[in-house]
């Protein structure tokens, strides 16, 4: 065996960021997902979960929501702008102002031909989806509060909104407000609170279903505006929801890290008539679970621990095989660091920056095995902060590193050590 030295580099403090949006496809088997940092990371479910496309964040681009017409990825921010995505050159196509503040949620209709979102001053705003843009459509009535989230009926002519304290349906064709449901505010003194809808899921049997801030899932009659059942499941916030595209089963992440799974099934063995019954509790993360995607077979959830978990649902795949294996995506599936041998250079890559050291040189010889003195540390030589984009890839030839930045051109950037 040859003679070589080991380097333990201490100094590259990888901190990934936390997760605020996801949305999945079922068509291509792609999730979408938005980070805090801005950046949107694209997996591949069917080819091992594989993290095949990464889009850099930038200053100012915090994602909020998330949302797949077709092969098409479009996210809203509290920055106000709808943005599609160049999912080949990996840049944002073009961006938007919606003119309604802060978007908190955004949504399209089953037929893919409309996008809604959720504003601060209160309107939910409809935009057509042309062949290479959107196009400003219509406001629905607007509203006191903020729209915080959206849930379009399979058949595109009702929409859901979460506000405060409250849900509003609307007719999609008129714009106007056709039903109020007030949100009870809990007891003892959260009831001085106001309650934040957090969620909202619009099934085809006109079954509403909310998240709210009181920590309740409560299931609706999206026709008559009562209240069907109240489940009770944590102390602190359910902030997401997600259903099965059968509509049989219901997925609630909330601010404990848990994962609550509802099934509409009978009660009991003697009565036919189903209702949604809370079925399992998953844990999986140590924090907030912002996110959550219910796939055919698995619980996809993520948050702010920075994990994505894909939890396999046993009655849904083959035991002891590869599917029903639990994954916690928790690094990226691209190499950040890149070494240059004969220069003795490692390049970084953080989210913002990129950092260019030296490493140190030890004193002497040794036998295997030994720790060897450092007589000069690790220097860092370079730091370049983004101005306008950061790059999705960097490597080293030597004393050069090279820096793509997809928001500029398709070229590379050179820069040269000294």
């Amino acid at each position: 065996m040859g003679e070589f030295k080991v380097h333990r580099v201490r100094f590259f403090d990888y901190m990934p960021s936390a997760i605020r949006a996801m949305a999945f496809n079922s068509r291509t088997e792609r999730l979408a997902l938005a980070r805090a940092d801005g950046a949107l990371e694209i997996f591949n479910f069917a080819d091992n979960y594989f993290q095949e496309k990464v889009i850099p964040g930038q200053d100012g681009r915090a994602v909020e929501a998330l949302c797949w017409v077709g092969q098409r990825l479009f996210s809203a921010g509290l920055n106000g702008v709808i943005t599609e995505y160049d999912l080949e050159n990996l840049r944002p196509r073009y961006s938007v102002e919606a003119y309604g503040g802060p978007i908190w949620t955004i949504t399209s209709n089953s037929q893919g031909t409309l996008l809604t979102v959720g504003c601060e001053d209160g309107t939910v705003k409809i935009f057509e989806v042309l062949e290479e843009r959107i196009q400003f459509q219509r406001n629905l009535d607007r509203q006191k509060g903020r729209i915080i989230s959206l849930s379009w009926h399979p058949s595109g002519t009702l929409i859901a909104a979460g506000m405060m304290d409250m849900i509003r349906i609307f007719d999609a064709e008129t714009g106007h407000a056709t039903h109020r449901l007030l949100v009870d505010r809990g007891v003892g003194a959260s009831k001085n609170k106001e309650v934040v809808v957090w969620s909202i899921v619009f099934l085809s049997d006109h079954t509403i279903i909310s998240g709210d801030s009181a920590g309740k899932v409560q299931i609706w009659d999206g026709l008559t505006g009562t209240l069907v059942r109240t489940h009770l499941v944590t102390k602190w916030d359910v902030l997401a929801l997600s259903v099965s595209q059968d509509e049989s089963s219901l997925l609630a992440g909330t601010s404990e890290g848990t994962v609550v799974q509802f099934q509409f099934i009978s009660s009991t063995v003697d009565q036919q008539d189903k209702e949604w019954v809370r079925t399992r509790t998953f844990k999986n993360h140590s924090h907030d679970v912002r996110a959550l995607v219910h796939t055919e077979t698995a619980v996809v959830s993520g948050g702010m621990d920075t994990q994505l978990v894909v939890r396999p649902l046993l009655d849904k795949v083959e035991k002891n095989t590869q599917e029903s294996a639990l994954r916690k995506i928790a690094f990226p599936h691209r190499s950040l660091v890149c070494c240059a041998k004969k220069a003795g250079l490692l390049l970084f890559q953080f989210p913002d920056h990129l950092e260019l050291w030296r490493v140190g040189e030890s004193d002497g010889h040794g036998k295997p095995g030994d720790s060897l003195r450092v007589k000069r540390k690790p220097e860092k030589l370079i730091q370049l902060k983004r101005k306008v984009c950061t790059g999705v890839c960097l490597y080293i030839v030597e004393n050069h590193y090279n820096h793509c930045c997809p928001s500029l051109s398709t070229q590379c950037i050179w820069y040269t050590n000294g």
